[in-house]
Order: C-alpha cells, then structure tokens, then sequence
C-alpha cells in the first residue's frame, strides 16, 4: 500500500511535462497570458529537479518550496491581469505582487526560514489565488463580454486555482502538523502518504486545467 502511494505521488509530480510540451508546441500562436502559464510550467520543472537534488544530497529541499511559491504567486498575478482586461490595472498587480514578495521576506526572517515549511505564505497564497479566481468568474458574468468561456485560457486557469487550492487549503494551514504526523508512527506515515497522494491528484488535475488553458485558440478581440 504505502509502496503504490509513493509511486502514485511521485509520478504525479511530472505531469508538468504535458502542458510543457503542449506550451512548446504552440509557442508562437500563445496569447501573453499563455506564455506566462508555460511560463509556470518551466519554474514548476525547476522546482522538482532542484528538490530531488538538494534531497539527495542536503536532505532538505524546503528552500524551493518558498521560491516556487513566490514565483507561482507572480506569474499567476500576471496570468490574470493581462489575460482578462481591465481585471487587475498596473499599478494593482506591481501593489499585490510587491506586498507578497515582502509577506515572503518577512517570514523567512521572522517565522518560517528557509529549510522550514512555509504554510504561512502558501496559505496566504492559496487565498489570494482562490479570490482572484473567483473574482474573473464573478466578473466575467457580471460584464457578460466573454463569447465563448470554453475558448477564454484564463477560464480554464481559474477553474484549476479555485479547485485546487480550495481544496488544499486545510492541508496547507496544517501542513506542519501533517509533516509531524508522518514522522510520529506507522500509522501516522501512512496517513500522511495518503493526504499527499490527495494533493498529488489535485495538482494532476490543475497542470491539465493548464494544459486546456494553453491549447485555447483565442484572440484578446474574443
């Protein structure tokens, strides 16, 4: 059982190739908020081949985890201010990014250094993401200016952030505890692989909701 769980969250950790590839493949036909999703892509790769190096040689690799949150955060921000007009102005995105970046400084020097696990600003990222999302649904209906929702990248990115991270965000506000519970029992292994295997069908489903996302044929006229 545990053997299958592993196996099951380690090969979900590189279905970041697919929508890798697709972003590849369409290059020169993606929209700017596309290329930001690829964009993604290529910090997400990042992120797991330093993790599995730093685990094999340091033994810890939590020092990612606060720069790819960092990263994901802005170039996410970015996705929904250029892929939806009039969504987030300039001067709203350089505020929003800005005030993140300092959250993530202050809690590396004060709370939560950098080879600890920053539930603090994956948290507080979940929920800034969670009301973006909901924020081009809400408006998107109220202005009613999308034609065809299916054919929009930016649907198919927020329906991906508001599920995966609505469904994450109790597993992020505990993930220390979590981590804790892995390392106190057999018992407490096993729950903690199965919690993880959850969060890696999750994060499955979120890179294929990138994957539509980057296939979208769409035009900034739509």
């Amino acid at each position: 059982m545990e053997d299958w769980l592993g196996s099951l969250i380690y090969a979900t950790k590189w279905v970041v190739f697919i929508p890798f590839v697709v972003g590849l493949i369409r290059w020169r036909q993606l929209h700017i908020s596309q290329k930001l999703i690829f964009g993604l892509t290529v910090v997400a790769i990042l992120a797991e081949l330093s993790s599995l190096i730093l685990s094999r040689t340091i033994g810890n690799n939590l020092v990612v985890l606060h720069i790819f949150v960092l990263l994901e955060f802005i170039l996410l921000t970015l996705a929904f201010s250029r892929g939806y007009r009039n969504y987030i102005s300039r001067n709203g995105e350089l505020l929003i990014i800005s005030g993140f970046g300092l959250i993530c400084i202050l809690n590396v020097i004060f709370f939560q250094g950098l080879f600890e696990y920053s539930s603090n600003t994956r948290t507080l990222e979940a929920i800034f993401l969670i009301a973006m999302a909901m924020g081009f649904f809400v408006l998107s209906l109220k202005r009613l200016d999308i034609k065809d929702l299916n054919s929009h990248p930016m649907f198919w990115v927020s329906a991906g952030v508001l599920l995966y991270f609505t469904a994450n965000l109790l597993l992020f506000i505990y993930s220390n505890y979590v981590g804790k519970l892995g390392q106190s029992s057999e018992i407490g292994a096993l729950t903690f692989k199965e919690i993880w295997a959850i969060h890696g069908i999750l994060n499955t489903i979120l890179y294929l909701f990138y994957t539509r996302a980057i296939l979208c044929h769409w035009k900034e006229s739509q």
